[in-house]
């Protein structure tokens, strides 16, 4: 099943594609379902929950550039589960973990933010980059998540509990950044790394 987001502003909608439909010739056969229209503004991302039927929708707040929202959509109800609304950053990246447990949304102002997807709480928010949040992924054994940015960067967070300097204990460390690239990342590859 594929996501499809058209959005002619001041419409924006989401539809269901089943794989199946690219086997198909006629324009007839090729019919998405309409699962959801009439959003407030823009979808910034989009992302498929790996056993639920479950979408997870980040869209932009006000012109103004401030805020967002993320909304769990259930495909098969045409029902929206919950949302939250995201003050201060614009989403514009998102990722689930291997199980479903974890949402992590990158944002217009570099930072991250790790929410659980059950009641959608903060897990924990860093924020290491001065430039977009472009793409985010997660290792398929949930342990690392690497972040590409508008610098052209890519850093990586690991799955070990620490102590910020603040004496907050948090479940993701930092491990760095790196510039490789001279020219927009546009895919972050799935590999685990041991």
């Amino acid at each position: 099943v594929t996501g499809v987001q058209t959005c002619a502003l001041p419409i924006c909608k989401i539809a269901l594609v089943n794989a199946a439909v690219f086997e198909l010739f006629t324009k007839e056969e090729r019919r998405a379902e309409l699962l959801v229209q009439g959003l407030e503004s823009p979808i910034s991302a989009m992302v498929a929950h790996p056993s639920a039927p479950q979408v997870f929708v980040t869209t932009e707040g006000p012109p103004s550039g401030a805020g967002g929202t993320l909304r769990i959509l259930d495909y098969e109800t045409q029902a929206w589960l919950r949302h939250k609304v995201i003050e201060k950053r614009r989403p514009t990246c998102l990722t689930l973990n291997p199980n479903g447990q974890e949402v992590v949304i990158g944002c217009s102002d570099g930072s991250l933010m790790i929410l659980a997807t059950a009641d959608l709480d903060l897990i924990q928010r860093a924020s290491q980059v001065e430039g977009e949040a472009t793409l985010v992924d997660m290792s398929p054994d949930g342990m690392h998540i690497a972040m590409a940015d508008s610098e052209l960067c890519v850093g990586i967070y690991r799955r070990e509990r620490n102590v910020l300097e603040s004496g907050k204990e948090v479940p993701w460390l930092y491990l760095g950044r790196y510039r490789s690239h001279h020219a927009p990342i546009v895919e972050i590859g799935r590999a685990s790394c041991r």
